[in-house]
């Protein structure tokens, strides 16, 4: 029944689906011969503790809020759903492949030292970073992440009436869509800061390598972010950073004033806002990982 979404004519649509600790965002993109346009945008306040930590307490809450951000007309379309970085554990392996496929079974014998809970508890996928290699190996990145909290995300967007189609790394949403349209040249930091913590990540050759997080309080100044995320990327980086190429903020509370001029000046380097909507209309930061997710094709990925 792959095809039935085709037939219906509601499968050129992907909705985008990013439930963070104060709101819940949703993008809706229209994929055509021409690419890709954002139909629409929607976002929620949740209720305290409707999370807790990452994963979801209250999936009924959750669900309540995501229904009326739904256009009835896009109610059959794909759906993707974003699970946060600091939930998952991320490794860069080499394995053996047939030809230019990795071993499924390799990547799992691999990655199996690295999990912190037994295989049958995880949620494991893969994808190859380069060509193999003469020796007829391959280097994967490995995400894995706990089965009990993928599931606390799906099961909420089922009760919201939605079946997701794939569940996703916020910031690889975010990667795809710096890779997509928006990356200034080289290599970049993104700092995607949300209400309680901002994510840090790197993007290198176009694969995003996740650094941590640092907390975020309500009235944070810029230049006290900005040098906490400065420790954080020597701190957490296994080895001395190289300086970045340019930095790039997503997120709710990067629109603040004075921000991109903080990370500028700490970083020495430029920096930009990452706003998706091109300031079409207020708050475009805070939509980069529900727009992330849904600027691939439906038919693209798991």
């Amino acid at each position: 029944m792959r095809g039935l979404p085709f037939l219906l004519g509601s499968a050129r649509h992907v909705i985008g689906i990013d439930i963070g600790s104060h709101s819940v965002k949703l993008a809706v993109v229209r994929h055509d011969a021409a690419g890709w346009s954002i139909e629409a945008v929607a976002r929620c306040a949740l209720p305290p503790d409707a999370l807790h930590g990452h994963a979801v307490r209250e999936p009924g809450a959750i669900a309540a809020a995501i229904r009326p951000l739904i256009p009835r007309r896009r109610r059959r379309a794909t759906v993707r759903i974003a699970i946060p970085a600091p939930t998952v554990m991320m490794r860069q392996l080499t394995v053996p492949a047939d030809g230019a496929v990795p071993r499924d079974a390799e990547v799992v014998r691999a990655v199996t030292a690295h999990i912190p809970a037994p295989l049958e508890q995880t949620v494991l996928d893969y994808r190859p970073l380069a060509a193999p290699s003469s020796d007829d190996t391959v280097r994967v990145l490995v995400v894995a992440a706990r089965r009990e909290l993928v599931q606390s995300y799906t099961a909420t967007a089922r009760a919201a009436g939605l079946e997701p189609a794939a569940v996703d790394v916020d910031v690889f949403a975010i990667a795809r869509l710096v890779r997509g349209r928006l990356a200034p040249p080289g290599d970049v930091v993104i700092i995607h800061a949300g209400a309680r913590y901002a994510g840090i990540s790197r993007l290198q050759a176009g694969v995003p390598h996740w650094i941590g997080d640092v907390p975020v309080e309500p009235g944070m100044e810029p230049d006290v972010l900005a040098r906490a995320v400065d420790r954080a990327l020597a701190l957490f980086s296994p080895e001395e950073p190289a300086p970045p190429g340019g930095v790039l903020l997503s997120g709710g509370m990067v629109a603040a004033p004075g921000m991109v001029q903080a990370f500028a000046a700490r970083f020495r380097c430029p920096a930009e806002l990452l706003d998706p909507l091109a300031g079409a209309r207020g708050g475009g930061p805070a939509y980069t990982v529900a727009v992330g997710l849904a600027v691939e094709p439906p038919e693209a990925g798991r």
